[in-house]
């Protein structure tokens, strides 16, 4: 049985009142920027999703959890295979499953009729990670974490978190702060709950404010296809699925509709301000022609601030200049210094082949959280430089004395990349055996002996026994020769071994690096254009605001009295009307 039918969001959550009405005004004062402006906050206001990214460990459930709370067989499950891309699964009116640049390791996106998803909520089914961010992959699960508005991270009730699973964790927080946990299996292991404890200790010591919710896919479905209430909720989905609905989808509805609504306030203000301005024109002739000469001022400094010599300009191209530069300066110097701390542990490692699988996990984690603290410092310089466009922005506006809304930048750029984890090929150790390592000592050692065979020879053709001479000293030098060579045989596997595992590392690092300079130089590119776009269209706003205030107090100069005092009379209606319009959506 699946969920089919699409209940409407809350109508608070997609109330678009205030849009609308706007959107009217817009047009009833001939402001068909403003109008442009609004229905495409409208369009984004009722698209409005959640983007919900289930991470955890191979074989934890993953793919079973996102089946079970959906009622769905979306996501393959069996006891060998394992999911290994990703899957977006999200609400169609009928079922679609569409491979995208399936070559890049990008996944699949699968449509589906299911109620929950109906209310905006989009899951993505990642890749397991073994042994946290000592896996390579977990770079890749790191970047879509990055994009979600939420986490849900999956272990199973065999045992407690471990540390690797407790740092990877503390990674995806960081770049998530809505985090959910979930303890399956719980059907399968008579001691979840004491590891249910266990978990929620781990989190409230490593400061993660995370529910943790204990699931069993079995009762779910026994509990659904056999109607019995008492047993879904037993299987802990329904209490689940809730707190995704209302902790989560919901939370994003409001989020989307105060920005909404601060787009229609800002709009309402423009047109409001065009109304006082010539309302103030009329009420006192005297003043009318200083005002001329302010709103003309106005009008110039508006019209410089939609050229590429505006401040917010400058500001916005030197600012992505630096960060440009940042994004090479941090990767390569996160490069040297793991390369660095490697190339130490190889110098230092006197058994590669014994060791290299820790070698390889300490590796991949030092990577991995390099790589997640430059895509940090990436959002924060993006965060700082938007405000910084902003604010000069507000100080060079004319029209209104409101700062300008910043656009999230989850919703500019994507700091996260389809792009699959660099892995990396293991190193090809050429090993001798012991044997044959003493063989070949011997062998020298033979040969070393040649000299005295020689001399023995001479001594025998001289009729001179010197056999109780040679043997002795010629097993000493064959002895010596022998230890000797196999020394040097063991130094120079050992050399070898080490060029092999510092090549296989350092060529992991330059493709992990290459992808994330490559995503990174991306993202940037596309947060410096999205705010160019922003601000532009504002200042083209403000351009027009300003040229029509002076139109307006241009044209009541030649204005007679009677006509004045009558406009005065319908300026006063419409700004108490429009003042009663914003007053109502505060």
């Amino acid at each position: 049985m699946s969920a089919v039918a699409a209940d409407p969001p809350e109508a608070s959550l997609l109330d678009t009142s205030l849009l609308d009405a706007v959107i009217r005004e817009a047009g009833r004062h001939r402001r068909a920027d403003l109008q442009a402006r609004l229905a495409r906050e409208r369009t984004r206001l009722t698209a409005t999703s959640c983007q919900v990214v289930v991470v955890g460990e191979f074989k934890k459930g993953k793919s079973s959890l996102v089946n079970a709370l959906l009622n769905l067989q979306v996501c393959a499950v069996d006891p060998i295979g394992a999911t290994m891309a990703p899957t977006m699964i999200q609400h169609a009116p009928a079922r679609t499953e569409t491979v995208i640049d399936q070559s890049a390791g990008c996944g699949v996106e699968i449509g589906v009729p299911n109620e929950l998803l109906a209310s905006g909520l989009i899951i993505v089914d990642t890749p397991g990670v073994n042994g946290g961010l000592t896996d390579a992959r977990a770079a890749a699960t790191l970047r879509a974490v990055s994009d979600a508005d939420a986490v849900v991270f999956v272990s199973d009730a065999s045992q407690e978190y471990t540390e690797p699973e407790l740092a990877f964790l503390r990674g995806a927080a960081q770049h998530c702060p809505v985090v959910v946990c979930a303890l399956t299996k719980i059907d399968f292991y008579p001691e979840w709950r004491r590891i249910l404890d266990l978990d929620r200790g781990h989190l409230h010591r490593v400061g993660i404010e995370a529910p943790v919710f204990p699931l069993s896919a079995p009762l779910r479905d026994h509990g659904l296809r056999a109607d019995v209430p008492e047993v879904d909720a037993e299987s802990g989905y329904p209490a689940f699925a809730g707190h995704i609905r209302s902790a989560l989808v919901e939370q994003c509805r409001v989020q989307a509709r105060r920005d909404a609504d601060e787009a229609a306030r800002d709009a309402l203000a423009q047109i409001m301000a065009e109304l006082v301005v010539e309302r103030a024109a009329r009420a006192d002739p005297a003043v009318r022609n200083t005002l001329r000469l302010r709103l003309e001022a106005a009008e110039a400094r508006a019209h410089t601030m939609t050229t590429a010599a505006a401040r917010w300009q400058r500001i916005l191209r030197d600012g992505n200049t630096h960060l440009e530069r940042r994004v090479d300066d941090d990767l390569n110097q996160r490069l040297q210094a793991v390369t660095g701390a490697f190339r130490q542990r190889v110098a230092t490692s006197d058994d590669l082949v014994q060791g290299w699988d820790e070698l390889r996990a300490w590796l991949c984690e030092q990577a991995n959280r390099e790589l997640m603290a430059h895509r940090t410092m990436l959002r924060t310089e993006a965060d700082a430089l938007a405000e910084q466009v902003a604010g000069v922005f507000q100080t060079d506006e004319t029209a209104t004395n409101a700062l300008p809304a910043i656009p999230s930048l989850a919703s500019l750029a994507s700091l996260a990349s389809g792009r699959p984890a660099a892995e990396g090929a293991d190193p090809q150790f050429r090993t001798d055996g012991r044997g044959a390592r003493w063989t070949h000592a011997l062998r020298s050692g033979a040969i070393g002996m040649m000299p005295i065979h020689l001399l023995a020879a001479f001594g025998t053709l001289a009729g001179l026994s010197l056999a109780p001479i040679v043997a002795p000293v010629g097993g000493a030098v064959m002895f010596v020769v022998a230890k000797r060579t196999l020394r040097t045989s063991r130094e120079n596997q050992l050399s070898a071994h080490r060029a092999e595992a510092k090549r296989a590392g350092e060529d992991y690092l330059q493709k992990a690096w290459q992808a994330a300079h490559t995503d990174s130089r991306r993202a940037q590119q596309d947060i410096y254009h999205q705010l160019g776009n922003v601000f532009t269209e504002r200042a083209a706003e403000l351009k027009t605001s300003a040229g029509r205030n002076l139109e307006s107090a241009a044209l009541e100069i030649k204005a007679t009295d009677v006509r004045s005092r009558r406009r005065l009379a319908e300026l006063n209606t419409e700004i108490n009307r429009l003042e009663l319009l914003a007053g109502q959506h505060r």
